[in-house]
């Protein structure tokens, strides 16, 4: 996840237009809308993915405190949000991974599928943090997203 943000972040993710400028496919078009496969779109402007967006977005809201929403903007799904929370940092990274993960795949692109992407990685984290004898530091962090049985609930 940390290289999709690398190159999220210094333009340098493959998109359709990326791939066109360097002559490597023939159109900058979206497979999906028809629209120009810019950066911004294929991570938040799609109607694929703008769907995802809100409805993962909205998971989030509703198990936050007020002070802690966070707000779905282009910027905010692109380079996260700095002072909030990290774990939704996480999540919105993931939410990305997911996103490109499928379109890799021609895949489909709902919450069903990047929920299930998220309890592999909290898995892996509890596991890890189990180990280490950390559990309950991994428990503070994730907390508005656990439910009692330390499960992922969003």
């Amino acid at each position: 996840m940390q290289t999709l943000q690398y190159k999220i972040t210094h333009r340098f993710f493959p998109t359709r237009t990326f791939l066109f400028s360097r002559r490597v496919i023939d159109d900058p078009f979206c497979d999906e809308c028809g629209l120009v496969e810019s950066l911004g779109h294929c991570f938040f402007e799609c109607h694929r993915v703008k769907v995802f967006w809100t409805e993962l977005f909205g998971k989030l809201n509703c198990k936050l405190s007020r002070r802690n929403n966070v707000d779905l903007t282009l910027r905010n799904v692109l380079f996260g949000m700095p002072g909030k929370l990290a774990v939704v940092n996480l999540i919105i990274l993931a939410g990305k991974q997911f996103i490109a993960n499928q379109r890799r795949r021609e895949g489909s692109i709902k919450y069903a599928g990047c929920y299930a992407f998220l309890g592999k990685i909290f898995g892996i984290k509890k596991e890890i943090a189990f180990k280490n004898e950390k559990l309950q530091l991994l428990c503070k962090k994730w907390e508005p997203f656990l439910s009692a049985d330390v499960t992922l609930s969003i």
